[in-house]
């Protein structure tokens, strides 16, 4: 081990979302991350509202559960958030009061700013905040409502209390430190392929059939069915896919805020209602099944400082063909070309010729090697804090 890197840290992590790892961004990221630094022999505690009973947690992570989960939630999201920051403070309060006096803290996001300047004073363990994409990045070009104005500012003000930020891509390093002036450190750490695809539940010609027939194209999309992730564009993609591959048939693994619209944009088209498939929200095996059958990955993202599914699809040895944005194309520098298509802007036609390209393309026999992984991400944010470590304690920002 370097000798700059420490060793047996106990970190605290405060994360508004599912610390199992069954979102597609923010949750994902923390529960990989987390993974592998038990794996190094870190202790992580995590401090979440959402954190499910029936899920145990992996070696070296202990969750930290709300003592008595609030009986109502708010009718605003945006105070439901600051809701969950008190359940969360508590959470961790517990875990210190038991003697757990944490090395290093971590805030996920702007849901977590308040709890983490509280932690940070209570405890005096330097605060990292860790974001995944910025407020105003992803609602940019559209209305700024008072509760986005609400949670860009309180990023804003968690990034200012923060010892370091921590971000999974230089696109995004670049846009937090546009975004302000006398910033703290902001550190890159590029998140990793998945240890190991969760295997399928099924025989593979049996779980492809529930979506195509044999010689039917299989096209996937993973995500977050919203604006920023381009769903928008599926719709005449595939139609435009279709006049080249009459078969084609689509699966849609995600919800969201755009959901609606797009399913009554697909029911409006004649030609496609029964050509797409919505599966909801799929994590863990099903969705290793999914990337086992089809046969390529779509990302149409319009901003996206990361795009795990694209990981996952590469290392799954299936072609994925995404947007020209460089946060999601960072991990994939160095991957078998045949397996990434890139394509600029958001013109249907060349994103149905690039699906086709792909479709049409040699499918891989192994998957390749993949240029990261979650261990040596883990490796660099320890690095990335050691500094941080040293002087954390005597940073007292008051609370």
């Amino acid at each position: 081990m370097r000798p700059e890197e420490p060793e047996g840290l106990r970190i605290l992590a405060l994360l508004a979302d599912d610390p199992t790892g069954g979102g597609y961004g923010t949750s994902r990221y923390a529960a990989e991350l987390h993974r592998a630094l038990g794996s190094l022999h870190h202790t992580v505690a995590v401090a979440s509202p959402m954190v499910r009973d029936e899920v145990e947690p992996p070696s070296g992570v202990a969750w930290q559960r709300p003592s008595m989960p609030l009986p109502v939630r708010h009718p605003d999201p945006t105070g439901q958030v600051v809701l969950d920051a008190c359940e969360m403070t508590a959470a961790a309060l517990r875990a210190v009061r038991a003697g757990f006096a944490p090395d290093l803290i971590l805030a996920y996001g702007w849901g977590t700013a308040q709890a983490g300047e509280a932690l940070r004073g209570v405890t005096g363990a330097p605060l990292m905040a860790v974001l995944h994409d910025t407020v105003a990045g992803r609602f940019a070009g559209g209305e700024m409502t008072p509760p986005l104005k609400y949670a860009a500012e309180l990023e804003a003000w968690l990034i200012s209390r923060a010892s370091a930020v921590v971000v999974p891509s230089r696109a995004l390093a670049d846009e937090v430190v546009r975004g302000g002036s006398g910033l703290p450190p902001v550190h890159v750490v590029v998140p990793g392929a998945r240890r190991e695809v969760p295997r399928r539940p099924v025989n593979v010609a049996d779980f492809r059939a529930m979506f195509a027939r044999p010689g039917e194209p299989l096209v996937l999309f993973v995500g977050r069915l919203a604006a920023e992730n381009g769903v928008g564009l599926l719709p005449a993609m595939l139609l435009a896919l279709r006049r080249r591959h009459p078969q084609a048939r689509l699966v849609v693994a995600g919800e969201g805020p755009s959901g609606a619209e797009l399913e009554r944009s697909i029911r409006s088209a004649s030609d496609l209602s029964s050509a797409v498939r919505f599966v909801g929200h799929v994590t863990g095996a099903p969705m290793g099944a999914l990337l086992d059958v089809a046969d390529v990955l779509v990302l149409p993202s319009r901003y996206a400082p990361m795009r795990l599914a694209a990981i996952d699809g590469v290392a799954a040895g299936l072609p994925v063909v995404l947007s020209d944005l460089p946060g999601p194309l960072e991990p994939l520098a160095g991957v078998p070309k045949e397996l990434v298509h890139v394509v600029p802007g958001v013109e249907p036609v060349k994103w149905a010729a690039a699906v086709a390209a792909a479709i049409e393309g040699p499918r891989r026999a192994d998957p390749p090697a993949m240029p990261t992984s979650w261990v040596k991400a883990a490796r660099v944010l320890v690095r990335r804090a050691a500094a941080h470590l040293q002087r954390g304690r005597t940073d007292d920002h008051g609370i």
